[in-house]
């Protein structure tokens, strides 16, 4: 069903008829193998990752930093970590989605206030600061943030039903629609890796040209973001339980995750790092859309060998989530507008267009 082939700018999937799906990728992204990293000292490596990565700067800089300094590179590296930063970077990401990009999508006008006070500035403030807390719990949640995630399988109903804001009324319209249902396979939370396991990835990534393109969790597909770290949280389990694993239940993991933020609960800005043989090593840093890899190998002080796996590489390949969802939609009907809702569900790292031909 799902056996097209992964190219470095576009990825082919089928659809329920037996159609090909093309993702076209900008390619400026998609470049798994940094060859413009090869000869680089650590310090440039660095630096170069966090300039030529668009999204995500602070987590591609601290992945790159736990990576070289693991392999070897020693001083040469400053170890500098600054978790404000990446908290302010993941909530940025989380807003843009679900109160610019969203509404886009729906025909909806977009709700600028929460994105507009997180990307203002890079002074240190969080959804824990008064103000900013106050947008998400007044024009967003409609309550206290501690009391949304309170709520129960009658209290979702019910936020949903009274349709207090814009976005209550857009998660309503998503409990009713009828799309792809695909069960969520999370890759487990960093805590679990071992050391074997952080061995295999990086031999694959060393190894076998496409795995950066099409990873694999112990020999199969597996979903990242927010969903697969939030899965456990009972306001999740309320939706799974009345509307099912469709792309509703994906957009409200990242509005819980906004909620705990401001909650004073802290997101799970995990890391793990492993020096491995050959002067080489492998870093994974959380980010908002799941977890980035990060491999290098050291040769003389300098970059030997560096290969990168994106979270939309889990989401976005043959036989991940994404092709689970589109080889259930039949062409009939409004299939572009159902593959799209799912594209953005899952949230590409970058633009993404999607094409439809002949099988």
């Amino acid at each position: 069903m799902n056996t097209l082939a992964v190219r470095a700018d576009a990825v082919g999937l089928r659809a329920a008829d037996g159609s090909t799906v093309h993702l076209r990728f900008a390619d400026s992204r998609r470049r798994c193998e940094c060859a413009y990293l090869v000869g680089s000292t650590p310090g440039h490596a660095v630096e170069r990752v966090t300039t030529t990565r668009a999204l995500c700067r602070h987590a591609q800089r601290r992945a790159a930093t736990l990576a070289l300094s693991a392999a070897g590179a020693g001083g040469d590296v400053a170890a500098v970590e600054d978790r404000a930063a990446r908290t302010r970077e993941w909530l940025r990401e989380h807003a843009v989605s679900l109160l610019l990009s969203w509404p886009a999508l729906s025909g909806d006008c977009p709700e600028v206030a929460l994105p507009r006070a997180l990307l203002a500035s890079d002074a240190d403030v969080t959804l824990e600061h008064g103000p900013i807390r106050a947008i998400l719990e007044e024009t967003v949640l409609g309550m206290p943030a501690s009391a949304f995630l309170a709520l129960d399988r009658e209290g979702l109903g019910d936020w949903m039903g009274a349709g207090g804001t814009a976005t209550a009324r857009r998660f309503r319209r998503a409990s009713a629609l009828r799309d792809a249902r695909v069960p969520v396979r999370g890759l487990p939370q960093m805590d679990r890796w071992t050391a074997s396991d952080a061995r295999q990835l990086a031999r694959m990534m060393a190894t076998a040209p496409m795995f950066s393109l099409s990873p694999r969790w112990r020999g199969r597909c597996a979903e990242v973001g927010a969903i697969s770290r939030q899965k456990e949280r009972p306001l999740v389990g309320a939706w799974l339980a009345d509307h099912g694993a469709g792309c509703g239940v994906r957009l409200l993991a990242r509005l819980v995750e906004l909620a705990l933020a401001a909650s004073s609960r802290a997101l799970p800005l995990s890391e793990r790092v492993w020096r491995l043989p050959g002067d080489s090593a492998l870093a994974v840093v959380e980010t908002a859309r799941g977890p980035l890899l990060h491999w290098t190998r050291l040769q003389d002080g300098r970059v030997h060998d560096y290969r990168v796996v994106a979270p939309t590489e889990w989401n976005f390949q043959p036989g991940g989530v994404l092709a689970r969802a589109l080889a259930t939609l039949p062409r009939q009907g409004a299939f572009l507008p159902a593959a799209r809702r799912w594209m953005h569900a899952l949230d590409p790292c970058e633009d993404c267009t999607l094409e439809v031909g002949d099988a």
